[in-house]
């Protein structure tokens, strides 16, 4: 007993305490194990005799930065329950394909729903079989054909959300998902193909050809993403990389590809060439296109000279007829200039923003909010802004200056 402000306080027995968290339902506490890495799961074992097995029956099993194989082997060996959620992810070293398709095979039966494989170096992934009941999945720098992808992901007939990044396939893939919601895809392919994906409506592509290598000395990139933008109908929610336009602006896909976007909601565009007319074009061919659009943002950026097709100022907007009735927001990142650039060059190297500002100025009578990015803030900007006739009396207008990180709202 202790005595605390005049009044008798009993001091609490060891009967009296009680261990909460261990007394948490296993639904609750395999939910916050899962959001840990296995190795601090594991740590957790000499906690008491209750926790001593806790990592070999959590749902969830993250193993990030391993090294050794033989780790991985003994974690799904040692496991006890269903496996809902596998990710692994190897920094150094390389995956035999034996190793990777007992893993697979291993993770099949177990009925896992969310699948991630990250490796810092390319690893080959041997045909294999799908997985009944995943619903995620993530491979990241992987070396195979397109035909092997074509059937993991044709095997998965409930998966929902696939990306794939750092991917090396010479042939065009054909992807078949009845329940995919969303993708991501990054990397070298000859072309892309969405068919029978009726719920697909959030996609990110970045769709890169390395010059140089057989097929483009061969082929060139007249049959380069030709399935791909007769594809684009079907989106919603689009992300573009400037790769991909660069790819477009030439004039014979051009001819071979009609592409509508009516479906088009969000439009996202990065890393476009702020000095290269064909690719400038080619945006606004886009935007022609995407009529029924609502938000709009587009990263600009400038590229190296041997890469240019056409130099920006040979471009000219005003063949182009735009009407945005629909469009709400849009956010234009202007880049930045590189210090490089003498002043004389400075300002026609912004000239591509500045006419996109005002195309969206005049055209977007329903427009809410522009935010715009750029690198100064030059009063001369702003005054050339200002005597644009807006069609929205509505607009908020919000101007960054990243130099000094200073926000104008007019």
């Amino acid at each position: 007993m202790i005595k605390a402000e005049n009044e008798l306080v009993e001091k609490p027995s060891q009967v009296d305490i009680v261990d909460r968290i261990s007394n948490l339902p296993w639904e609750v506490l395999d939910n916050i194990l899962g959001r840990l890495r296995m190795d601090a799961v594991a740590k957790m074992s000499v906690l008491s005799k209750k926790w001593r097995n806790n990592w070999r029956n959590v749902s969830t099993i993250t193993l990030a930065g391993e090294r050794n194989v033989r780790v991985i082997y003994h974690v799904l060996l040692s496991h006890h329950v269903h496996i809902e959620k596998f990710t692994l992810s190897m920094l150094e070293g390389s995956i035999e394909s034996a190793d990777l398709t007992s893993w697979l095979n291993f993770l099949r039966r177990s009925g896992i729903k969310e699948l991630t494989l990250e490796f810092n170096r390319a690893s080959h992934l041997n045909k294999t079989i799908g997985f009944s009941k995943l619903v995620s999945l993530c491979l990241t720098n992987f070396l195979t054909e397109a035909i092997v992808l074509q059937s993991l992901i044709e095997g998965c007939p409930l998966l929902e959300k696939l990306k794939l990044l750092d991917f090396r396939i010479w042939d065009c893939l054909n992807i078949n998902a009845h329940m995919l919601r969303s993708c991501h895809i990054e990397g070298s392919f000859k072309d892309v193909r969405i068919e029978s994906s009726p719920k697909l409506n959030d996609a990110y592509f970045n769709l890169t050809l390395r010059p140089g290598s057989p097929e483009w000395r061969e082929q060139g990139v007249a049959n380069y993403l030709v399935q791909f933008l007769g594809c684009l109908s079907q989106f919603k929610k689009l992300t573009l990389c400037g790769s991909i336009l660069k790819i477009w602006a030439t004039s014979r896909i051009r001819e071979k590809v009609i592409v509508a976007c009516d479906s088009l909601n969000v439009l996202s565009l990065l890393n476009i060439g702020d000095d290269d007319a064909d690719q400038l074009s080619a945006v606004y061919i886009l935007l022609q296109k995407a009529s029924y659009l609502k938000e709009f943002s587009i990263k600009l950026g400038s590229t190296p000279y041997e890469r240019r097709i056409n130099d920006a100022r040979e471009f000219n907007i005003s063949k182009f007829n735009f009407c945005f009735n629909q469009l709400r927001f849009a956010k234009i990142d202007m880049g930045e200039v590189p210090s490089r650039v003498r002043r004389p060059e400075y300002e026609w190297k912004q000239e591509a923003g500045v006419e996109l500002i005002k195309t969206l100025f005049v055209s977007s009578p329903v427009l809410k909010e522009m935010v715009v990015k750029r690198s100064n803030c030059e009063v001369g900007f702003l005054r050339e802004l200002l005597s644009v006739q807006r069609a929205s009396m509505d607009l908020l207008f919000k101007y960054f200056c990243s130099h000094c990180s200073r926000t104008f709202l007019t």
